[in-house]
């Protein structure tokens, strides 16, 4: 099993969108969806070599190469994170407060700050958007530097401009860069560096990044800090790297009350996360094209779903510390109108994910 840190670096726009106007596509998006990571991620490997069409085929039925979302990355190498409904900042002097005295009752989260320390009602939560968790100001927002490229479609008989055909799209700028998360479980070569492509309009030159590694992570490691959280029946915060799901076929749940171990990238045990209380706001989620099995087209969105930054108070059932490293690392894998899907449930201990920040 390869487990990987990896950065991208845009050398072109990159058009990852939340909306389409009458003009183009708009709003660009706080962070990069696990799934258009992972397509751009097979799509390059492909490109390069490095994996054949057959495996790539392959991974259409049974993923085995696995990303996370993509977040923010600081011009110093600060990794952004998505807020939780606990950080706070106020509205009226500014002051950020980051959780510290709250505990978990049988109600739920309780003792999280409502105020700040001037006595300010007026306090907001930019949850689930990305942040940076540390530094003098403990909480500064991630916000990813955009641009607006305009475009002239042309006339291939009068080779000058068509009328009616001027397009403003909103794009993420060269020089952005994000972190993100890969698992190769069948040990697939993920190389030091290399070009990807993500977004659309990548054939008109939009979306070209590069791609380095940034660390090794250990799964062994991972697992052996995993082993008090193992514990069975000990319930315990967790906290989402990623959109919060349970889907079979097509009906889903945004706020499961468990989490199937089974469903796992790797082949374990099982065993369940039973969940009791999930903290975040709901949001919909867009599970983009699977361009291997065309006859599907556009797959189903996600609507009123738990968000990536969401706090979860739930108790491993039957679980192992492996079981629980490979649901941090790589989420479950679910089923889609037969489709697998991944990119959800990415859930790790809160004080493991967040460390002196929760």
């Amino acid at each position: 099993m390869i487990c990987k840190e990896v950065e991208i670096e845009f050398v072109t726009p990159a058009i990852v969108s939340t909306r389409v106007s009458d003009r183009g596509y708009v709003a660009p998006s706080s962070y990069i969806a696990a799934t258009t990571v992972r397509g751009a991620l097979l799509s390059s490997l492909l490109y390069h070599g490095y994996v054949d069409e057959e495996l790539v085929a392959k991974e259409a039925e049974r993923p085995s190469v696995i990303a996370s979302p993509a977040y923010p990355l600081s011009g110093e190498g600060k990794r952004a994170l998505p807020a939780t409904l606990l950080h706070i900042r106020c509205k009226v002097c500014k002051e950020v407060r980051i959780p510290q005295d709250f505990r978990i009752t049988a109600e739920g989260i309780e003792g999280a700050e409502t105020l700040c320390r001037n006595g300010h009602p007026a306090v907001e939560s930019p949850h689930p958007k990305p942040v940076y968790l540390s530094g003098e100001k403990g909480m500064e927002d991630a916000n990813v530097s955009c641009e607006s490229p305009i475009n002239v479609g042309m006339s291939r008989y009068r080779a000058s401009a068509a009328g009616k055909m001027l397009y403003i799209y909103e794009a993420i700028s060269p020089k952005s860069r994000f972190w993100f998360r890969v698992v190769s479980l069948e040990d697939v070569e993920v190389p030091s560096q290399q070009t990807l492509w993500l977004g659309r309009g990548i054939t008109r030159g939009f979306g070209e990044a590069r791609m380095r590694v940034r660390s090794e992570i250990s799964f062994e490691g991972l697992a052996e800090r995993m082993r008090d959280a193992s514990r069975e029946g000990r319930e315990l915060l967790f906290y989402s790297l990623s959109p919060i799901a349970r889907v079979d076929g097509d009906k889903y749940c945004g706020y499961p009350s468990r989490v199937d171990l089974y469903r796992l990238s790797a082949k374990r045990r099982g065993g369940e996360l039973r969940i009791r209380n999930i903290y975040g706001r709901p949001i919909d989620v867009s599970l983009g094209w699977s361009i291997t099995r065309e006859r599907e087209g556009e797959r189903p969105n996600l609507f009123s779903v738990a968000p990536m930054g969401s706090l979860v108070v739930a108790s491993p059932h039957e679980t192992s510390p492996e079981d629980l490293a490979m649901l941090f690392l790589a989420g479950t894998v679910e089923d889609v109108l037969g489709s697998p899907i991944t990119g959800l449930n990415m859930l790790g201990p809160a004080e493991l994910a967040l460390g002196e920040n929760l």
